[in-house]
This record gives C-alpha cells, structure tokens and sequence, in this order.
C-alpha cells in the first residue's frame, strides 16, 4: 500500500476515535492546585469569580469528573489536528509506486509502458488499445479513451459518448460529456481498493467508482451517480458502498460527489455544469 493510501488509512482511523470524544467539552470550572506541607490541595473556582472552593476527599468525585473532561477535550484538539494535517498532507503527496508513476508520464511514456509491459518494441503500437493506466481527456483525444475495468456486466455498457467512452447510463452520459469538456483527466469505472474493518482484520475490498477525476492539483475527486434509488434494494446496496467510501475517508464534499435520479426523482442536467463549476475546476 503505498504512502498515500497509508496516510487515508490513517485518517479514517482517526476519524473514528474522534467520534467517541467529539463533541467534548472543557470542564466550566477553573481548577486550582495548591502545595501545603508538601501535599496537593485542589481548589476549583467559577470563571469570572474570585471565590475557591476547597474540595476535600468526600468530593473527589468532581475532580475526576474534571479530569476526564479536560482528557476528553485534549484529546479531540489533538485528533482534529492530526487530521487537519494529513488532509493537507494527502493532497500533496503522491505515490511512488510503479503504476502510480506511469499515470503521472506524459502520453508518449504511457505509449511506450505498453510496448515494454507487451515486450513489443519493433512492433507497431496498437491503435485500438490503450494502456490500463491512461486517463481520459479532452486534449488527449479519443485515442487515449480506456474503457471500465469492472469486468461484471459488460453488456450493461451500451450507452456511447461522443468520445466513444462506453458507459450504463443516459444520466452517466451527460455527466461524462461535461467532465470531458471541462478539460479534467478521468476515468469511467476505475478500480478502487478500499480497507474494511471486520471481526478477522482489515480487508481490502474493490470499487469501482463511476468517475474518478483528477483535479488540477493532483488530487482526486469520485462521483457516484445513483440511478435507481426508488428501489430499496438498490439503497441498501449503495447504502453498504457509502459505508465503506466513509471508512475510508472518501466523503462529500472533501472528495465524494453524489447525484440521484429514480422514477420520483429525475435528474437536473444542469446541475451537471454546477458541480463541475463548483466543485471540480
């Protein structure tokens, strides 16, 4: 798992122990500590208030209350600081794995890991296949479009872009076509591997977003578009798919975009423009 995905690892983490102490509160009360004879007195005192109140051992019930409270409210400061920190972090770093470098290559390197992978130098490059690894846009050009790696229903791909990107949807189709002409690099159901936690451990677990776009600083943005939610079955499974985008600290509108249509719900094709407008450039 490479340094990134460690790092988001990492924030999901944290995210989930900050939700035991958030929201905390610091305690209303100021506490004194006084040392006479060697020994510790506590004293606590209203904020704005001048008066202290000794509290002696029949009361130390207060005292530790105080003190969980102010654990409490350290512990959430530091929490949300460490995630304040890696966010930023993980919108500057990059992998440095193989395959995450390629994707980063200009056009001609990402053409020539094919011929090497393919063992295919004094051969003509294919212009029917694309490497894995390149991303869709509108400088590139047709030739660089590569299809959904979701090897499952195959046959539900029967909607084609103007840009022969092949897609499920007709909804699916507008949102393609405008995140194409706003000139971002994306893919249409790209692998994604998300960590669950379970009663064995952690597992990995694929997705396949709809869209995965890569904004301009590097980062990366998911859309899920959600055609069918007038059916429960469909809501429970996108239900379980939300879950394990959330553990993973993917979620709107830090780097999660979610749109729905259904029969009591048809979708606003302007607000395609909106989004992209708004949220991607």
């Amino acid at each position: 798992m490479g340094i990134v995905k460690e790092l988001e690892k990492e924030i999901s983490a944290e995210e989930r122990i900050l939700q035991r102490y958030d929201p905390a509160h610091y305690p209303e009360d100021i506490l004194i500590c006084k040392i006479k004879r060697g020994i510790p007195r506590f004293f606590i005192r209203k904020k704005n208030e001048k008066k202290q109140l000794y509290i002696g051992q029949p009361n130390f019930a207060i005292l530790k209350d105080m003190y969980q409270k102010q654990l409490n409210a350290e512990t959430a400061k530091i929490l949300k600081k460490n995630i304040y920190v890696m966010q930023k972090m993980v919108k500057r770093l990059h992998d440095y794995d193989a395959d995450s470098v390629v994707e980063r290559l200009p056009a001609a390197y990402i053409k020539l890991s094919y011929v090497l992978e393919n063992n295919a130098i004094d051969e003509e490059y294919p212009d029917n296949v694309v490497p894995s690894n390149a991303w869709i846009s509108k400088a590139a050009g047709k030739s660089s479009v590569v299809q959904s790696e979701n090897t499952k229903d195959r046959k539900g791909l029967k909607h084609r872009t103007s840009f022969d990107l092949m897609v499920r949807s007709k909804n699916e189709m507008l949102i393609a076509e405008g995140v194409y002409a706003s000139g971002l690099e994306f893919r249409y159901e790209k692998r994604l591997e998300l960590v669950t936690e379970n009663c064995d451990g952690y597992n990995t677990n694929p997705l396949y977003p709809d869209f995965t776009i890569r904004l301009k600083d590097g980062s990366l943005m998911y859309w899920e578009h959600l055609g069918m939610m007038d059916k429960p079955e469909y809501q429970k499974d996108n239900y379980e798919r939300l879950k394990m985008y959330l553990a993973n600290g993917i979620y709107p509108p830090k780097n999660l975009i979610l749109t729905f249509d259904g029969e009591n719900m048809p979708f606003d094709n302007s607000a395609i423009w909106r989004i992209i407008e708004g949220l991607l450039i």
